[in-house]
């Protein structure tokens, strides 16, 4: 039997460390959890700025994380994605950018409310710009120096026949796309 189960990727690690979930689509994951996991990339993600709707920068077709230095920016809690915002702030170092204060809130939801209040700006995955969120203006990101890999895990040496199930249609999904099974490094 299979339960699709809605929840944020530190929601899932411990439900992974607990046995009560056995697996889990998660982003970016600190040490200590990927060395309990295993790990297989689903996919790679496209990365967009949530901009409040009458933000100057919304002139703009495309942005870089320069456009956004100084900006305050939003990110969900590190207890909700343990290694986002860290992840994040790595790939402003790494082009050179100090972004503005960064603030947390508890979820992705509180996060777009938050930036259509106008009380900052946010990066976040591209799909998220599908679920149209009233006063929000989205715009693509560009010349990151990494991907936002999206990666399924489960705990290491635990295995099932439906895991071994979905390991075998991703690697199906994998060779189809010319791309080979990745393991986290």
């Amino acid at each position: 039997e299979v339960a699709l189960v809605d929840a944020a990727p530190g929601e899932q690690w411990r439900a992974l460390r607990e046995g009560r979930l056995d697996a889990g689509l998660m982003g970016p994951l600190p040490p200590a959890a990927a060395a309990e996991l295993d790990l297989h990339e689903v996919q790679q993600l496209e990365l967009a700025v949530a901009l409040p709707a009458r933000h100057p920068l919304t002139v703009r077709r495309r942005l870089r994380l320069a456009h956004l230095a100084e900006l305050p920016m939003l990110a969900v809690d590190p207890q909700q994605s343990p290694r986002y915002a860290e992840w994040l702030l790595e790939r402003f170092a790494a082009a050179g950018v100090t972004p503005g204060r960064l603030q947390s809130v508890d979820r992705a939801q509180t996060l777009l409310q938050a930036v259509a209040a106008q009380l900052g700006v946010a990066v976040l995955p591209a799909p998220l710009a599908a679920a149209g969120q009233p006063g929000i203006a989205w715009r693509p990101l560009i010349g990151l120096d990494q991907p936002y890999r999206v990666m399924l895990g489960w705990r290491r040496g635990r295995s099932s026949r439906l895991l071994e199930g979905v390991l075998e249609e991703l690697w199906r999904i994998s060779a189809r796309a010319g791309r080979g099974p990745r393991q986290s490094p």
